[in-house]
């Protein structure tokens, strides 16, 4: 039993270095850029002041990318094939500058959080799309800070949609006083 346990640890300990490591290089891809003056503009008229944008990288289809498009700490891993127009480049740019967000606001927290709940959705439906759906928890009257980081970037990534579009004014105006960032003077 002890060499069991001996053994158990060894391959946990191997496989935390590991996980560590794809972090660490994920998180300072060396094959990437920092984001455009257009993607600054974009960003800022979402986040504002509320993320140090010159710290912020984009990794086109790199190695973390390969299956979805995801966030390492202050790289965004875009798999280029996940859009296909100028509004769905900038919504997932949004969804995924919405992680930068909780990194940079909270620390490396969002991973795990945002990895259990995509594997929570995928076991019990087969699909991740799940982990992401923010309005059920929102029609409840949960608290954005409750929502897991999946269902907060979407939610954020909804109103850069509405916005850009001009429907949904009265989802867009509840967002507007739902996320924390966007809150304003007429929230009340």
């Amino acid at each position: 039993m002890l060499r069991f346990i001996k053994h158990t640890g060894i391959v946990v300990g191997a496989l935390s270095v590991l996980v560590f490591f794809c972090i660490y290089i994920g998180a300072r891809y060396p094959a990437s850029r920092p984001l455009t003056e257009a993607e600054k503009e974009l960003a800022h008229s979402i986040y504002g002041d509320q993320i140090r944008l010159d710290s912020v990288r984009i990794a086109p289809d790199s190695i973390y990318s390969i299956d979805v498009s995801k966030t390492i700490g202050d790289t965004i891993h875009i798999r280029t094939a996940d859009y296909n127009s100028d509004l769905s480049y900038k919504t997932l740019l949004i969804h995924e500058l919405g992680h930068v967000w909780q990194y940079q606001n909270g620390g490396w927290g969002y991973i795990p959080k945002s990895l259990v709940v995509q594997f929570v959705a995928f076991s019990q439906t087969g699909s991740t799309s799940a982990a992401y759906n923010w309005e059920e928890d929102f029609l409840k009257g949960t608290p954005w800070e409750k929502l897991n980081p999946e269902q907060q970037a979407e939610s954020i990534a909804e109103y850069f949609y509405y916005r850009e579009i001009g429907g949904g004014q009265e989802l867009k105006r509840q967002l507007e006083c739902f996320i924390p960032f966007l809150r304003n003077n007429s929230c009340e």
